[in-house]
């Protein structure tokens, strides 16, 4: 008799188990369909430097990294002697030719003194960073194509 009693108590806690298991997975699906909905409604097909402020001398490569219109890649390189220190031109006499990404530099490193390197605001490249990242964890991948911002589900 104690054997049939402990031996449904154990199905008991399985299926009790299996049960929240299924609730705690619908509950997550609709948390997550809740929030895809947000997400379209605030990026998909929206022009990405509206959503994200990116300014008018700005542009983005193939890598969705920023270029300056009508300038070389290599106008947003600069050159760090160690990270927190300063970054520097290319000619400055106290560059070492380390490059380093001009939106990275500034993120880490102040300019230099001397050579005075360019000075951009980059928050709004942090900030698609930051959302782009906070997707691709919940398994969304944002895609821009001539500036236009797409949404598609990954597998995890």
């Amino acid at each position: 008799m104690p054997v049939i009693i402990l031996f449904s108590f154990f199905v008991f806690i399985i299926i009790f188990a299996m049960v929240k298991g299924k609730i705690l997975e619908r509950k997550q699906a609709e948390e997550k369909r809740k929030l895809r909905k947000k997400w379209d409604e605030e990026y998909d097909g929206k022009l990405f430097s509206e959503v994200f402020g990116m300014p008018e001398i700005f542009t983005l490569d193939e890598n969705c990294e920023p270029v300056l219109r009508g300038h070389p890649k290599d106008d947003l390189i600069v050159y760090i002697v160690r990270i927190g220190g300063a970054y520097h031109r290319k000619t400055c006499q106290h560059s070492l030719n380390i490059p380093y990404k001009l939106w990275e530099a500034e993120y880490c490193c102040r300019p230099c003194r001397v050579c005075c390197p360019p000075m951009y605001d980059f928050s709004w490249y942090w900030a698609y960073i930051t959302v782009k990242d906070k997707l691709r964890k919940s398994g969304v991948e944002m895609i821009i194509e001539d500036g236009i911002i797409f949404l598609e589900d990954v597998e995890m």
